[in-house]
């Protein structure tokens, strides 16, 4: 049997003003099924729907056309909406057993795919048993808002349980009003709220946008849902500022630049996520400067202090707009600290004798596989957590033997390598105790 591909849809739809709808689709032998995800019937909403279609290759063209030339799609009962654009999204081959996918244009892996099958979240094709992810490929510029909002009323315990009566009730009850109000954003996907929380009742949401929207829609909308709850609502977006890293790992001592740019020009501030989150300002090691819609971040050289997870911030309206990635650095031991054993190796009367020396090199345990080389050869660390050396150390050990014949202190040389094949090497010149002559 010849392999046929299994093609997902993103189809736009428009109810009143405009609607977005979109689709995946699978398709066998003409057999059609579709869940509908997200319904608003507001004027002027949108909502997302998915589907699935599974079709020979040789249908795809015609199908899609087909698609293409509907202007209203029937939802539910009396429920129409108007189809806008229809774009293939996802493209799978299936082959007996096998199923090997793609994201199409401006799509990528969608979390449940990077979730089950980790092994494809950074590759261009995925090969899996079964296609049965909906949606498999969300589009690159998705904007996720988290939220909560602070509501008048006594918490009742119940409503940490999200089995609860309670829970369910409240959920859809306030789903539904938010749902009112934010899936005028156009390209709105869903919105569930996600827990509820004492200090009054604090109920946290995420909302799913399948398109960029300005800062002053979402302020606009939020304003009114501030005025008819009466509520306090803190925002935070993720999606609408675009972050740019250097090629990573970076390596050990290089430069780094950094740059955010957001719609608008507004002020920006730069966190560095860690144990904890330090706020980052101008210094001797980092400048930050702004240009217009961009904000960039310079440090000028790479160490362990600067590896973490980034954040840029802009402030517009009370709402956080937030880009956030991870810096890698290959990075190199800033601090050995050498023990002797022992500390003056003694030679003195032994003029033709060969004396024992041990030297314990002891690094940060700062996460970079480190390949450790002593005379050429490779050494490995010894156990950590034990001999009352602490996991937040790595040890080596080198033995050694000391020639008393000779005049000359002897020196041991340690060679660090990082990923990058960056290397650092550690000398320990040991101090003999000599025949001394009168």
């Amino acid at each position: 049997m010849w392999p046929f591909p299994l093609e997902e849809y993103s189809v736009s739809t428009s109810r009143y003003k405009m609607k977005t709808l979109n689709l995946v689709f699978l398709c066998f032998l003409g057999v059609f099924s579709y869940q509908i995800m997200q319904v608003s019937y507001a004027a002027d909403s949108y909502s997302t729907y998915y589907a699935e279609l599974i079709m020979e290759s040789s249908a795809l063209p015609n199908i899609t056309e087909e698609l293409a030339s509907h202007r209203s799609i029937n939802v539910l009962v009396d429920k129409t909406a108007t189809l806008k654009y229809v774009n293939i999204t996802t493209e799978c081959r299936i082959d007996n057993d096998k199923t090997n996918c793609t994201c199409k244009g401006d799509f990528i892996w969608s979390n449940d795919v990077c979730s089950f099958h980790p092994h494809c979240c950074t590759m261009e094709y995925c090969i899996m048993k079964t296609a049965n992810l909906t949606p498999m490929c969300i589009p690159k510029l998705r904007v996720t808002v988290t939220g909560s909002i602070t509501l008048q009323g006594e918490y009742q315990n119940d409503l940490a349980d999200s089995n609860s009566e309670i829970f369910k009730y409240k959920s859809v009850e306030l789903t539904n009003f938010l749902k009112k109000a934010f899936s005028e954003l156009s390209g709105f996907d869903s919105l569930a709220i996600t827990q509820f929380r004492k200090g009054s009742i604090i109920a946290d949401f995420q909302m799913i946008v399948n398109a960029p929207f300005t800062s002053n829609d979402l302020s606009s909308k939020t304003r009114v849902l501030k005025e008819n709850l009466t509520a306090d609502i803190f925002l935070e977006t993720k999606g609408l500022v675009i972050m740019e890293m250097p090629n990573m790992p970076v390596c050990f001592g290089c430069g780094i630049e950094i740059s955010c740019e957001f719609q608008e020009v507004v002020d920006s501030t730069w966190q560095l996520r860690k144990e904890g989150i330090v706020k980052i300002v101008n210094g001797t090691e980092v400048t930050i400067k702004a240009n217009g819609r961009i904000s960039n971040l310079s440090i000028t050289k790479a160490s362990a202090i600067w590896k973490g997870s980034y954040e840029c911030i802009f402030r517009v309206n009370n709402i956080d707009h937030k880009a956030c990635k991870e810096l890698d650095i290959a990075l190199l031991p800033e601090t050995v600290d050498k023990i002797l054993d022992p500390q003056f190796p003694d030679c003195l009367g032994k003029p033709d004798k060969m004396q024992d020396s041990k030297i314990t090199y002891k690094i940060k345990n700062d996460s970079e596989n480190y390949m450790v080389y002593y005379d050429k050869e490779k050494i490995t660390p010894i156990g950590q957590g034990k001999n009352n050396v602490s996991s937040d150390f790595i040890i080596y050990e080198v033995n050694t033997k000391i020639n008393c014949t000779t005049d000359e202190d002897p020196v041991v040389e340690l060679l660090f390598k990082n990923r990058l094949n960056n290397t650092l090497q550690v000398s320990a010149t040991i101090p003999v105790i000599r025949h001394t002559i009168l």
